[in-house]
Parts: structure tokens; C-alpha cells; sequence
């Protein structure tokens, strides 16, 4: 085989198996995305708050997004689940006037859920506008995210509160 095709060939097999591969199973995001949209070491923190709150609560937190909610304990969160109110595990993202865009992982108490999600158009006010660079005004974006029938970790530590670990895995802007 000649050489510069055994170098075209292990080009092509190197980026099929460290960026499509990736792409596909949801690791990484589009190898375009993250060469125009700059790196997440350029972006100043946004502020994130992770909560477990009840049904009520997020409503109160949708209708009033720049209030502090009120904390529940690990007990009386599994008392009002076993009342029957459904529980969610809420992120309060904020923006700071930047669009960006990312994905963030999270574990709440030690493994009981772990997952990630992917959050599009932060710092974004109006899809509609015509002006797309213009700087949104601050606000914050919510994640909602609803909490199964695994709540015994609730128990191990009634008086205490949910801990909830986060962290962006990707953070774009543009």
C-alpha cells in the first residue's frame, strides 16, 4: 500500500474512532461546535443551583425565579413522598448575558440518581429576535427533572440535606 494512502487511511480511522464514535454515544459534542463556539475556560462560571424540591415548590420557583426556595430535610422530603407528592430534582442555571450552551453531569446522594443533560440557548431571551449576538439580559434557565421510587438514601440521613454534585462536562458559548 502506498504511504500516503496508509496515512489518509489511519487520518480517516483516527478521527472515526476519537470524535464520530463519541459524537454518536453523546461523549462529546460536534467537532465544528467545539472549534467555533470557543472552550469553557474562556466562560466566566455561571451559577448553579442544585435543589430537591416538591411539586409546589417548583411552581414557586417558576413564578418567583430570583427567590431563595425554602429546604426541605431528607426526612420530611420522604414524608411528603410517601404522601403521595411527587418529588424533582430542580437545577436553578443562571445566566450572565453570555449565549452559551453545554451539557452538565449530576449525582444526587452518592449514586442514588446520576445522570446528565444537555442545556441549549442559555443566556438566549427571545429565539425570535433578530439581533442573535446581542447580549440577553441576565436570568435563569430551570431543569426539571423528576426523582423515580429510589428515595430510601433520604433515610440514612433524615436531618440532613439531599447532596447534589454537579459539574459541566461541556460548556460552549458564542
Amino acid at each position: 500500500m502506498h504511504k500516503a494512502t496508509r496515512f489518509w487511511l489511519f487520518l480517516f480511522a483516527y478521527f472515526v474512532i476519537f470524535e464520530v464514535i463519541p459524537e454518536l454515544r453523546g461523549d462529546k459534542c460536534f467537532l465544528l461546535t467545539r472549534l467555533v463556539f470557543g472552550w469553557s475556560k474562556t466562560f466566566p462560571g455561571t451559577p448553579t443551583q442544585a435543589y430537591v424540591l416538591t411539586e409546589k415548590q417548583v411552581g414557586e420557583l417558576f413564578i418567583h425565579p430570583f427567590q431563595e426556595p425554602i429546604l426541605l430535610s431528607n426526612g420530611e422530603l420522604f414524608t411528603q413522598w410517601q404522601e403521595g407528592v411527587p418529588l424533582y430534582l430542580v437545577f436553578h442555571i443562571g445566566s450572565r448575558g453570555y449565549k452559551a450552551m453545554g451539557k452538565m453531569l449530576y449525582n444526587l446522594n452518592h449514586g442514588m440518581m446520576k445522570g446528565q443533560f444537555e442545556v441549549r440557548d442559555l443566556g438566549v431571551p427571545n429565539p425570535n429576535t433578530r439581533d442573535l449576538y446581542a447580549p440577553a439580559p441576565p436570568g435563569f434557565h430551570n431543569m426539571v427533572i423528576p426523582i423515580g421510587e429510589n428515595i430510601s438514601s433520604f433515610l440514612e440521613n433524615p436531618d440532613g440535606y439531599p447532596e447534589i454534585s454537579h459539574y459541566w462536562k461541556e460548556l460552549y458559548t458564542f
